[in-house]
């Protein structure tokens, strides 16, 4: 997989957002970069570290939400291909348009090859085994505008892949994986409206549904099956956010989050189906006062609770308190 780390802290206390949806594996609490195609995007933003208490728990490290572009003002077609050794190719496009008070944008990514080379101690460039891979990203969105203060969105996706993982070369016990479908599909549905002239409430609720297979091999030919591994598991959630501009210095923010992690789990073929859920649902309060040109004072409270399937449910409190210093905009 292709993760990262904030601050020093690993993917399992950073949110991955696209649009502002959760992306990541319910049953590992972890994502995979790849999983995110480059093509259609508009921009990146990382908040590093928990300088916000309206995006719910597991935050410590911070967030990165990645911005799918929006559609041109004018009817837009594009494609890039790529080709390389091992026939490693590459084909994307890219459409937008407008009509009336209803718009369009999409993006397809497809790519695959049949390996790569390295080089041995020796200086001989040699296949590496089962480095070969799949992907198809696809992703839609529908935009309505019913006037100028608001705006509706309808958004589906879905990520197919099939890929190996090629074995320690340096380990008296390698591993031969093989994932032969890691798969991601996603809807949601939601928008912003005005709260008067100078406040603003967004929305969002969403549907995720993950299915992956993992086959362990007992030989580097991969011919003798050791387990198939099997993930069926799902998000489903929603969100609002509301900002109210109380004057020219001063903001309060609110949000309420819910999401609902299933995890089915099967350890081989025929064998029984474990299954984990649990809910969680988050609300914030958040002031933010201008108290000079760049200088801002926040101050936050939120409130975490689990509802877990086994065990105890939980609850947590946390407060925020700093200022945020901003050298330019």
């Amino acid at each position: 997989t292709f993760s990262l780390k904030l601050r020093g802290i690993d993917s399992k206390r950073i949110a991955l957002l696209v649009d502002g949806i959760p992306v990541y594996e319910p049953y590992y609490s972890s994502f995979d970069l790849k999983t995110v195609a480059a093509g259609g995007i508009d921009s990146i933003q990382i908040t590093k570290g928990p300088s916000s208490v309206l995006y719910g728990p597991n935050t410590l490290g911070g967030i990165v939400n990645v911005i799918t572009r929006r559609p041109d003002p004018d009817p837009t077609l594009s494609m890039s291909a790529t080709y390389g050794e091992k026939k490693t190719r590459s084909l994307g496009l890219g459409s937008s348009f407008q009509l009336d008070r209803f718009a369009f944008a999409g993006t397809l990514l497809f790519q695959d090859s049949l390996g790569f080379y390295y080089r041995d101690k020796d200086g001989e460039r040699i296949l590496r085994s089962n480095s070969d891979y799949q992907r198809l990203n696809l992703n839609a969105k529908l935009y309505y505008t019913p006037s100028s203060q608001t705006e509706i969105l309808i958004n589906a996706g879905l990520y197919q892949s099939d890929y190996g993982m090629p074995a320690d070369l340096f380990s008296s016990k390698p591993r031969y994986w093989r994932f032969k479908n890691w798969d991601r599909y996603t809807i949601n549905a939601g928008g912003y409206t005005a709260i008067g002239d100078r406040s603003l409430l967004r929305f969002r609720a969403f549907y995720v549904q993950y299915n992956n297979t993992l086959d362990q091999f007992k030989d580097k030919e991969m011919t003798n099956r050791q387990f198939e591994s099997t993930f069926d598991n799902s998000v489903y959630g929603l969100f609002a956010l509301a900002d109210f501009a109380l004057s020219q210095t001063n903001s309060l923010k609110l949000s309420l989050t819910y999401q609902n992690d299933k995890a089915r789990t099967q350890d081989d073929v025929d064998l029984p189906w474990s299954e984990y859920q649990q809910g969680t649902f988050s609300a914030g309060i958040e002031d933010h006062l201008s108290i000079a040109r760049n200088w801002r004072f926040v101050i936050g409270l939120s409130m975490d609770y689990l509802d877990k399937f086994i065990g105890e449910n939980t609850s947590k409190f946390n407060p925020l308190l700093g200022i945020k210093f901003s050298p330019t905009d």
